[in-house]
């Protein structure tokens, strides 16, 4: 199959690296060194920051990627440098920390570099990061700090209050779990900056994701591909729905879309 594509963007978590194995798949391996190798910029989009990248495989940290979208799009790192950093708004900021102290809720909140929680979070919550990341953020109150990424744990009443007050910032659902980034923020807005700063359009653009903060960019890249473990919402919104990450997934969509023509698996 012919394409235009001239840069490939991947989420990490249930996309690229697989939990459960706390690895990245040989196959999806063997395929970005091989997209690397057919001329192809290969680019990480994740909600990620800094920090929790400490503790992945030598693979990933070794790999020579092009870009580095963290914070769900409001850092962004283009050869080791950071040329983009956007924080929510400080008004923002005082209204949900507000909320947080009289509910006495738990956050994660980030900057470019490290994340932090808010108050000691319970075991289960703070095993099920563990989990996630091999890591477990330092317990410090809020400050007064730039942040780019938050994880709000709250439930739907309180949160659908509290979107009322906030003036600019975005919001992703996850399910109890709110992802907080300063408007207009996402993975699709860094992708469109990037592309933008190379010489490129969209349509030369194929995305990776599986998740609620992967939708936009799936929706508005060229080529959005879902992954088959991915939420439902991911993959209404891509153009195409890969296998599950254990299942070669991600290799076998490359396969598909004519990125790679070689047999690797």
């Amino acid at each position: 199959m012919e394409n235009k594509i001239k840069v490939c963007f991947f989420d990490i978590d249930g996309t690229i690296y697989e939990h459960r194995l706390h690895d990245f798949p040989h196959s999806t391996q063997s395929a970005l060194y091989r997209l690397k190798e057919n001329g192809y910029r290969i680019v990480i989009a994740t909600s990620r920051c800094r920090q929790e990248m400490q503790h992945t495989p030598s693979f990933f940290r070794s790999f020579p990627w092009d870009a580095v979208i963290y914070d769900g799009g409001a850092v962004m790192e283009i050869d080791h440098e950071v040329v983009m950093e956007k924080t929510i708004d400080a008004s923002d900021m005082e209204k949900i920390i507000k909320v947080c102290n009289e509910k006495q809720l738990y956050m994660r909140y980030a900057n470019y570099a490290v994340d932090y929680f808010n108050r000691p979070f319970p075991t289960e919550l703070s095993d099920i990061y563990f989990q996630l990341y091999l890591m477990v953020p330092t317990v410090k109150p809020y400050d007064g700090e730039g942040v780019t990424n938050m994880l709000l744990y709250a439930d739907d009443e309180t949160m659908n209050q509290l979107k009322k007050t906030l003036n600019a910032s975005n919001i992703v659902d996850h399910q109890a779990l709110y992802e907080i980034t300063a408007k207009g923020v996402n993975k699709a807005t860094a992708i469109e900056e990037i592309i933008k700063r190379w010489g490129y359009s969209m349509h030369e653009v194929i995305a990776f994701g599986d998740g609620y903060n992967d939708v936009e960019m799936l929706k508005r890249s060229g080529i959005g591909v879902a992954m088959g473990n991915g939420c439902e919402e991911a993959k209404a919104a891509a153009d195409y729905v890969a296998d599950e990450i254990g299942k070669d997934g991600l290799y076998k969509a490359c396969r598909h879309f004519g990125l790679i023509k070689e047999d690797l698996i």
